[in-house]
């Protein structure tokens, strides 16, 4: 090669090149057993041998050589570096011509980071013409006489040599080195010689793991005394910060130093006091020392990943920890090893103990008791590491995600809070989703990358590729799992599935909620598709059992399921309402209010069902209980009947066994209010509260059934109720609910007022209070806000709108702030937007036309998404800890049918039937 034959290898950066170029070429064809880790890793040996061929023209010695190799390693920048498991050259910063010392060129430096200077006992004569080999020429110090050369090269040779096997004994004497590696060169000649092999063998290993003990004990202590000492002492890190950075970087460090401490200084204890000859064990020493070792590394090793994050992290937005980092990488103490070395120590050296137990117990005989103790030693130490891999492995991803969220932004003016920092957020699955298939065009070309995290799924776009990897922007709106639904999987028993297009596959997702959408992408492959499915239930599933356990929250008991919208074979009529009631038989029955007309079914009974009234578009139905009274809403016509008369098929069910209550009515409700059972209707005029004056079991009420006769021949219907009441809002009202002793009305325009039946002069209490600057988030949505229905809970009350509910105190009317540091008004915002909220302690209940959501009444958690189409709520009784909820959609195998449930509590698993699991959605 051109280059090496006009090199000058007193350069430094000349003969480093050439040894570089050279030895990249041998460890591309062979490897060693430091390869796997350090992939361009080499012994002392070849490096020696190596420098010889480069220096053949020179006639350079072997031992000469070794000089030329620590000064290689010892430049700025070195050359090469010992591998971290290499102690003797740590130690020394020597390169020593062995075959079992390893060394490896800095991957952190680049091509061009070569030594520089020059080795002046390799320089070329400065006489012109004057070559080796020649003799030499008058110059007094020329490199080619051969006096000269036996002075400057042979007698550095000598020291080359001698350094290149010298026992670090001599440094022993400093206290400052930990003692020799190798056990023969410590004790006399006739012991060795009177020491069988495989003894001589069992001693090195045992001095072995006493020698590397102390070195990882000086490792510890120099992380200590660099790195964390001085950052206790600066103000690199804010003081605010810095005590938590310390301990989540550093974790329980000190506790580890403490135990190395401990166990090296028995170990050198038995040494001493048996130097000069064979140690007889070491085993009882490491089995009472081994014991203290689990909680602590099972706490530290896992935490290093975690460690590395956090500092590369501070060292990117702080530029004087970077510089302190750097500045202190470069101490002597360092040994020209990175932090990482020394972070990683305790882990490193864990995967160690097992090598070094091993080489003990290879050369310890069977009926050695030191043979049982260092067996046992291995096992404890094979426990802590596959307890410390297990949470590696968790804590190593949970860093993966960290790094994810740091990657990806929002677009400019959008917030989100991804939650990815929780410490026990997990990711499922990740990859690329096609947009498009062949022969598909669609508007971004862009395809999708995406992550299934096990609390959300979040589609992004890949914005760049930067120093640290790729970047990503949001592209939609994070979808919560249980909101994700996959078409055509487990999640839906629709027609809609995966269909091949050109060698691709469709993966459709749809996002139940107020941004409800359908995703459709393109997987390469069915199993790739199957990938994501899998990945999505798996992680569904998973917050399920962790918000609800194995089970469903609420169970969907069928009621009835005969009701079509259209074609044959049942009733033909949407469902708008339902009541349970009791028979005069005491048989649990239902009326079923339609769009044309009122039927009875006998519960549990399918086949029961009958039409009992022909009425058009009903509304609202109520049975008012203690009088046997069926109040129906039908064209804003209030019509009361006898719930017995039209039960029995004997009875007639001519019009005028009714009465008529009122017209222009919009709604009604029933209720106990003081002890009275009370109907309050809203009319034209405002609102009536009435009291019905008779009880249709009563024999004395078929009375009400005879016109009464008048002059001018005109009759008239006896009155089913009295007027408790009239009352007026001064605002559009669109419901009204009883609580204990008071009404709360539903006010569009303001949101709730109570009132008192009783003392309506005093007026009513308006909540909120509009004027009260703490309600501002109410007025500034106010517009898209709607009112729904507050409920009382113990001594609060819970004010429930289509896009968010909300706590005030019952007594002053106060807001009740939620959330961790109290800032957050509201208990929950609602995914989609209820038409009805429902409340069955401890949950609150929103239901939409798509879903209803579960949530926690005291948290606001969402806890279960039940899934349907065309809901709604059909009957709810508020009344004490076990209402009934009734609710109606379309069936989900039949979409014709329509599905009329009740929404139940689950059971104890045991006593759950098969017939109240839930439709498959």
């Amino acid at each position: 090669m051109s280059f090496e034959a006009n090199a000058n290898y007193s350069i430094l950066s000349e003969l480093s090149l050439a040894f570089k170029t050279r030895m990249k070429r041998i460890t591309n064809v062979r490897e060693v057993k430091s390869s796997n880790e350090y992939p361009e890793s080499f012994s002392g040996q070849e490096a020696i041998t190596l420098l010889q061929e480069i220096l053949i023209d020179k006639g350079i010695p072997e031992g000469f050589c070794v000089l030329v190799a620590n000064a290689l390693m010892n430049s700025t920048p070195p050359l090469f570096e010992p591998i971290r498991q290499n102690y003797k050259s740590l130690i020394t910063n020597e390169v020593y011509n062995s075959s079992d010392q390893f060394y490896t060129f800095d991957e952190d430096l680049s091509e061009n980071d070569l030594p520089i200077g020059v080795f002046t006992l390799l320089t070329k004569c400065y006489v012109d013409g004057c070559l080796p080999g020649q003799g030499g020429c008058y110059a007094p110090r020329c490199p080619n006489r051969p006096d000269v050369f036996d002075k400057d090269i042979m007698s550095c040779s000598e020291l080359g040599r001698r350094s290149s096997v010298k026992s670090t004994a001599s440094l022993d004497d400093t206290r400052t080195m930990p003692p020799t590696a190798a056990w023969a060169q410590r004790v006399p000649k006739e012991v060795l010689e009177s020491t069988p092999k495989r003894e001589r063998e069992r001693q090195e290993a045992i001095n072995e793991m006493i020698y590397s003990e102390e070195v990882y004990l000086r490792d510890l202590q120099t992380l200590n005394e660099v790195f964390i000492q001085p950052l206790w002492r600066s103000n690199v890190i804010p003081e605010k910060k810095r005590g938590a950075f310390i301990k989540r970087v550093f974790s329980n460090i000190e506790t580890l130093t403490e135990l190395s401490s401990t166990l090296s200084k028995k170990l050198l204890d038995i040494q001493r006091k048996y130097d000069g000859k064979c140690v007889p064990g070491i085993g009882d020493i490491l089995v009472d020392e081994f014991k203290y070792y689990s909680d602590p590394y099972t706490t530290y090793t896992p935490n290093v990943p975690l460690a590395e994050y956090y500092v590369n992290q501070e060292k990117s937005m702080n530029p004087e920890f970077a510089r302190f980092m750097s500045e202190s990488e470069k101490d002597d103490r360092m040994r020209r090893l990175a932090f990482r070395h020394f972070l990683m120590s305790p882990v490193t050296r864990m995967q160690r103990y097992p090598l070094l137990l091993h080489a003990i117990i290879k050369k310890t005989d069977e009926g050695n008791i030191d043979r049982k103790y260092l067996v046992n030693c291995k096992e404890v130490i094979h426990n802590i590491a596959m307890r410390s891999d297990m949470q590696t492995a968790y804590t190593k991803q949970r860093v993966e995600i960290l790094k994810i969220n740091d990657m990806i932004s929002t677009k400019p003016g959008e917030s989100h809070d991804l939650e990815l920092t929780e410490p026990n957020r997990r990711l499922y699955y990740r990859g690329d989703l096609k947009r498009r298939g062949q022969g598909i065009e669609v508007t971004e070309k862009s395809d999708i990358h995406a992550f299934v995290f096990d609390h959300r799924f979040v589609m992004t776009k890949q914005q760049r590729k930067g120093n640290n990897g790729d970047d990503f922007r949001l592209w939609k709106t994070p979808i919560e799992l249980q909101l994700l639904f996959v078409l055509g999987g487990n999640d839906y028993q629709g027609s809609m599935s995966s269909i091949p297009n050109g060698g691709s596959t469709s993966l459709t997702l749809q996002h139940l909620g107020q941004r409800d959408g359908l995703y459709q992408f393109f997987c390469n492959s069915l199993e790739e598709k199957q990938q994501w499915i899998r990945a999505i239930e798996e992680a569904k599933a998973a917050l399920k059992r962790k918000r609800q356990g194995d089970y469903d929250v609420f169970e969907l008991r069928t009621i009835d399921d005969s009701f079509r919208y259209y074609g044959s074979g049942g009733p033909q009529a949407r469902i708008s309402c339902t009541v349970p009631f009791v028979s005069r038989s005491g048989e649990q029955k239902i009326v079923i209010g339609t769009d044309s007309g009122v039927y009875i079914k006998a519960e549990g009974n399918s086949s029961s069902v009958r039409r009992v009234l022909a009425l058009e578009n009903v509304t609202q139905a109520a049975v008012m209980e203690r009088h046997h009274i069926l109040l129906v809403l039908a064209d804003k016509v209030l019509r009361a009947y006898s719930i017995d008369a039209l039960d029995s098929p004997s009875k007639s069910q001519t019009p005028d066994r009714s009465y008529e209550v009122g017209q222009g009515i919009s709604f009604f409700q029933v209720g106990m209010w003081n002890n009275r059972s009370l109907c309050v209707v809203k009319n034209r005029k405002g609102f009536l509260a009435l009291e019905p004056v008779c009880d249709m079991r009563d024999p004395k009420s078929e009375r009400l059934f005879t016109p009464r006769s008048k002059l001018l021949g005109r009759a008239s219907v006896p009155a089913w109720f009295s007027t408790y009441t009239p009352f007026y809002v001064g605002a559009e009202a669109t419901n009204v609910h009883f609580l204990k002793s008071r009404l709360s009305i539903v006010v569009e325009s303001q949101g709730f007022e109570v009132i008192d039946l009783d003392n309506l002069v005093v007026g009513g209490r308006n909540i909120p209070d509009q004027s009260d600057p703490q309600f501002g988030f109410v007025q500034r949505n106010r517009e898209s806000l709607k009112p729904l229905v507050m409920y009382r809970i113990a001594d609060k009350f819970l004010l429930c709108y289509n896009r968010f509910a909300f706590y005030v105190n019952n007594r002053n009317g106060s807001l009740v702030a939620r959330g961790s540091d109290k800032q957050d008004p509201w208990l929950c915002k609602w995914h989609g937007t209820p038409d009805n909220i429902v409340y069955h302690h401890p949950y609150i209940l929103a239901v939409n036309q798509q879903f209803i959501e579960v949530r926690s009444v005291e948290t606001g958690e969402l806890i279960e998404i039940i899934k349907g189409s065309n809901l709604r709520v059909t009957y709810y009784s508020g009344g004490g800890e076990a209402p009934v909820i009734h609710c109606c959609m379309a069936h989900p195998q039949r979409p014709d049918t329509q599905l009329l449930f009740q929404l139940c509590l689950s059971n104890v698993p045991n006593n759950r039937s098969n017939s109240s699991r839930r439709p498959g959605y």
